[in-house]
């Protein structure tokens, strides 16, 4: 389906957007308005449009792009996520209090270096206290759900959660041996770390010291600091997380040109889900 693109466009200007659009392999329609033309294209394609315009003719095209009403998703999945960890929280009780819970399916540097990848997973389950259960409830319901508001609830999800097992996994491969931790902090990092990479591609303007480019990034790296660095927390985890969020934001962002559509998004959150069944199958529940 169609929407409106650009309008008002004198008929020269008209046919030059047209050539790069047809150029870019943009689906495109021309209408005939009182006062010039006007360009209507798949709503999904609007952003690539601009883009695609934008950098044949170095124009803004101040006034005429029409953005779409709402460009994100709507989802309040951060929420939902919130849930989940308490139920666990419900079922593992907090680890400050057993130990072997965490010895058993915590990111044991170890035992995820000789094979129990499941670890990596698992720990993102478990937390120390009632505090900590709710510091990580509350910056999940934040930056998770800001990504999936521009990813979708699938691609969204199984990006936060295999960023923040691949913080686990760089953790343990650092330490190597004598390291336990767990908790959720580290996907709290990687989704923090995915919104910092897709605002540093996504920003306009120039790279540069002082381009708001880094801003996403430098926001990051002050609360890392500030939340990710108490006594009891594992920075370096915290660190690897964000990392790994930052990589997987930029990847998205300068591979993927238009998000995936809302119908199109359950099989991710459904692989999603399956990689956090299977590890907990592994561990034994």
């Amino acid at each position: 389906m169609t929407s409106l693109f650009i309008k008002s466009l004198p008929e020269n200007k008209a046919n030059l957007y047209g050539l790069i659009l047809e150029a870019s392999k943009i689906p495109y329609e021309f209408e005939r308005v009182q006062d010039g033309w006007q360009i209507l294209v798949p709503r999904d394609f609007h952003d690539f449009a601009f883009a695609q315009i934008t950098a044949y003719t170095g124009e803004n095209m101040p006034g005429e792009h029409e953005t779409p009403a709402n460009p994100l998703f709507k989802t309040y999945s951060g929420l939902w996520a919130s849930g989940i960890l308490a139920l666990f929280y419900v079922f593992t009780g907090p680890f400050s209090e057993n130990r072997l819970m965490l010895e058993q399916k915590g990111a044991v540097a170890e035992r995820i270096l000789d094979g129990q990848i499941w670890r990596a997973v698992t720990a993102l389950c478990l937390h120390a206290d009632l505090l900590h259960l709710m510091g990580n409830m509350a910056f999940l319901a934040i930056f998770a759900t800001g990504v999936c508001q521009i990813m979708g609830y699938g691609v969204g999800w199984l990006l936060i959660l295999l960023s923040g097992v691949l913080g686990n996994l760089a953790s343990a491969a650092f330490y190597q041996s004598h390291h336990l931790s767990g908790g959720a902090s580290t996907a709290v990092f990687a989704a923090l770390g995915i919104l910092g990479g897709i605002r540093a591609i996504n920003e306009k303007g120039r790279w540069g010291f002082t381009s708001r480019r880094w801003i996403g990034l430098a926001s990051g790296l002050a609360l890392l600091a500030f939340l990710g660095s108490g006594p009891k927390a594992d920075l370096l985890a915290h660190l690897f997380g964000w990392l790994s969020g930052v990589g997987a934001g930029l990847a998205y962002a300068l591979v993927i040109r238009n998000p995936v559509s809302k119908e199109k998004q359950l099989p991710f959150l459904t692989l999603a889900a399956a990689i956090l069944l299977w590890a907990w199958a592994a561990a034994g529940f």
